[in-house]
């Protein structure tokens, strides 16, 4: 079960220089990826490479469709 997925694309109007300047990770995940945020580990970013994104590790949102959307960025 994979929990570290690494995003290297940014989607709803978001750039590189949001995450640098403005902190905006965890937003990013909980609103564009649709995590729960109960369910984040961290959200780093590398700027103009990728975001990484760690879970806790729960057998709980196995089935949840958020988690399959993330499955094809599992680092």
């Amino acid at each position: 079960m994979p929990t570290c997925f690494l995003i290297d694309t940014m989607d709803n109007g978001y750039t590189w220089q949001d995450f640098d300047l403005f902190d905006v990770g965890v937003e990013y995940a909980t609103e564009v990826l649709e995590i729960p945020e109960e369910y984040l580990e961290s959200v780093v970013s590398y700027y103009g490479k990728h975001i990484e994104i760690t879970l806790i590790e729960t057998p709980q949102y196995t089935q949840e469709d958020w988690y399959y959307a993330l499955l094809p960025y599992a680092a």
